[in-house]
């Protein structure tokens, strides 16, 4: 509670300014709030999480596209294909299906319509509902300039985080141990701030703020005079006139398949199995805090005529890398040689400053693209260039990867919608002549049979930063894989989801010395009794290589690993402001002929209360997990404050906790807290190097003030 008492404390002036301005704008008309249900997406962020074996991936842009068509749903009359595609709920053939609908039968009368159309199932019409509505008086999209700078939406976020008890970084050192060790302490504060500010009008204009400083970067001095340690600003309208969209600042871009361009976290496999097409995203506003994997500048969108658009984007900044500058021969600053892209944000000690901003990125590209609304095709071309070389460390497995300053690529999409068919592609080269290549099908095979193929083919010498297309592996290059995916709905409250990936390594890879293979098979049943209950069991099995842990002679043997996963899920709700939820899982893992057998186990049960009448929501977990070790480790997604998330790593033995506080103060101030903590009984120590903590438990305290005018 002292821990609590004191971030209050040290944010009470912003707190009373809040107040005092909510005073000042009481007049304005309150935007909707309405959260919407993430179950769908939730269980996607918990896939990837476990995909790419690394809990810190920023999910806040997947996030606030959410929670923006939850406050400002679609309506399903007046909508386009661009729209619902950037929704991201439905596949090309259910839009192309609603559209041809419309535009047959007339506009919806009643959401309960979607029934009638081909591939609108009641779980499809369920998962959409909170994000769409049906509305014969239609908005007129062509907003005046006055409209858009005085009629908007404003919001104003401010949190700030901590851990108890104290981290090893941040304990007292003496100066002589600051001196002889002066990496082993960190500069700054414990505090963990975030500050956001956005004014939106619908989804045509859109102008924010967002700034953060992680625990142990310094605030306001040492470092960082300018106070927080990220900025990030932007200036977005989308549809005025011939201007599709157009972004002055920090934005996202996303073409075709994700193959040639792509700077934006997207989903891969997950338990949807119809979602593994990327949709054509174009350029967005960036709205997140990864201080490394986005784009600054400018970017445009412009239909040039009729079904065809432009897009243009120019970026430049600066980006952390490991370098060798500490060499004292090196008098050019031009020569200085970087091995490695740092991609963490963190800048809490010496040793994280010296990499921080240390050489520059430059970015310009472009995609024309013909599409209307069976027919899609389109070119994308980039050049990357660093101000320095990029140089990596002489090993065997890393040999094709991207060197040197200059990284271009150049491809072409296509989709094509026959009937129930949807076939889409991508077809990409790179600057050093490495080639890959995507191609699928989403196939509607009958109203409750839907299937998916992907294959793809990346060279083991394709080489581009900013590709994140379909892929197994950490990056875009040196696979082959196979992907069938079947979604079979035999009665309304059913649907089956099965997946299954063959995937082929021709060249070596981290830990791995030789071509390896593998294979990833993924099922899940969802059943839905009635309204106030929901429930899947899924089964997950993945074989992969590694070389083995058994020395022999220094020469590494490569061997099988097998893991498997086990969950089953429930929902239910107890009366309108009261629901629950509880889930149990399993994970083993072998590894070899009896090198490695392991098995982990988690349960957990939620509570979740919102009643409208209430100022007061909130939520709490109780979990139990026994993990032997990190190879049987299980992620589950946990309820944070808006617009934060929590998908952490459970192993060890202990208790996972959590509780969530909501409270209206009224009508434009929310407040949330929140307290998260871990148990172990395994162990008196938590953690390792800066951040490990004495003890046998460790507690994450939250306070964010949500403004709205």
């Amino acid at each position: 509670m002292h821990i609590l008492f004191t971030i209050l404390k040290k944010y009470a002036t912003t707190l009373a300014l809040i107040l005092l301005v909510s005073n000042v704008f009481a007049q304005k008309t309150k935007p909707t709030d309405k959260d919407g249900d993430n179950t769908d997406v939730e269980q996607r962020m918990e896939q990837i999480t476990e995909q790419t074996e690394n809990e810190n991936i920023d999910f806040n842009t997947l996030l606030d596209n959410m929670k923006f068509y939850a406050q400002h749903p679609i309506n399903l009359n007046n909508t386009n294909y661009q729209e619902l595609q950037d929704f991201g709920l439905l596949t090309d053939i259910q839009i192309n299906n609603l559209l041809k609908h419309i535009t047959s039968n007339g506009k919806l009368i009643i959401i309960q319509e979607l029934q009638t159309i081909d591939g609108y199932d009641l779980q499809t019409i369920r998962k959409i509902v909170p994000y769409v509505y049906v509305d014969n008086n239609l908005n007129n999209n062509h907003a005046t300039l006055k409209q858009l700078l005085t009629k908007g939406d404003h919001v104003l976020f401010v949190r700030t985080q901590t851990a108890v008890p104290l981290e090893k970084g941040f304990t007292p050192a003496t100066d002589s141990q600051m001196q002889a060790s002066p990496n082993s302490r960190y500069l700054g504060d414990r505090f963990k701030n975030y500050a956001r500010y956005r004014y939106t009008y619908g989804n045509n204009f859109s102008f924010g703020i967002t700034a953060e400083k992680d625990a142990g970067e310094q605030f306001f001095k040492g470092s960082q005079k300018q106070g927080f340690d990220f900025y990030s600003t932007h200036l977005a309208v989308r549809n005025m006139g011939k201007i599709k969209s157009m972004v002055l600042g920090d934005f996202q871009a996303q073409f075709g398949q994700g193959l040639t361009f792509s700077s934006g976290l997207a989903f891969g496999k997950t338990a949807d199995v119809l979602a593994v097409k990327r949709n054509y995203l174009g350029a967005r506003p960036y709205t997140s805090v990864n201080e490394n994997i986005f784009m600054r500048g400018a970017v445009i969108n412009v239909e040039v005529i009729k079904n065809i658009q432009v897009t243009a984007f120019v970026s430049t900044k600066k980006i952390d890398a490991s370098t060798n500058n500490t060499d004292t021969t090196i008098l050019n600053v031009e020569d200085i040689q970087a091995s490695a892209l740092q991609i963490s944000g963190f800048h809490r000690t010496p040793n994280e400053l010296n990499g921080r901003g240390a050489i520059r990125e430059n970015i310009v590209g472009g995609n024309i693209n013909y599409q209307q609304r069976t027919t899609k095709i389109g070119v994308t071309a980039a050049l990357v260039n660093y101000s320095n070389e990029i140089v990596k460390t002489n090993k065997i497995y890393n040999q094709f990867e991207a060197q040197g300053k200059n990284l271009a690529t150049m491809g072409v999409e296509y989709s094509q919608i026959f009937r129930n068919l949807n076939l889409f592609g991508e077809t990409s080269r790179s600057g050093n002549g490495g080639l890959a290549t995507i191609n699928g099908a989403i196939i509607a095979l009958d109203p409750r049979v839907n299937a998916s193929i992907i294959y793809r083919n990346y060279g083991r010498n394709y080489q581009a930063p900013y590709s994140n297309a379909f892929r197994e592996n950490t990056k875009v290059g040196n696979e082959k894989g196979l992907y069938f995916g079947l979604n079979i709905k035999p009665i309304n409250t059913l649907a089956l989801s099965i997946y299954y990936d063959r995937i082929e390594y021709p060249w070596l890879r981290y830990q791995i010395s030789a071509p390896s293979s593998g294979y990833d098979f993924f099922s899940q049943a969802n059943f839905i009794p009635n309204k106030k209950t929901s429930m899947y069991l899924r089964y997950r099995n993945r074989s992969y290589e590694k070389n083995s842990s058994i020395a022999n002679d220094d020469i590494d043997i490569v061997t099988n690993v097998n893991q498997s996963n086990y969950r089953f899920e429930i929902s239910y709700t107890v009366s309108p402001s009261l629901k629950m939820k509880n889930r149990v899982e399993a994970v083993t893992y072998k590894l070899g002929a009896g090198e490695k057998n392991e098995i982990g186990y988690l349960a957990f049960h939620d509570i979740t209360y919102k009643q409208l009448s209430s100022p007061f929501s909130g939520s709490f977990r109780y979990a139990i997990f026994d993990a032997p070790s990190y190879y049987v480790r299980m992620y589950s997604f946990e309820t944070n404050v808006l617009y934060a998330y929590s998908i952490p790593s459970l192993y060890g033995r202990g208790v996972r906790t959590y509780a969530t506080l909501r409270y209206a103060v009224n009508r434009k101030i929310d407040i949330w807290l929140r307290a998260a903590a871990t148990i172990y009984n395994d162990r008196t120590v938590v953690g390792s190097g800066l951040t490990q903590t004495q003890g046998n438990s460790k507690t994450d305290l939250t306070v964010q003030v949500r403004f709205r005018l």
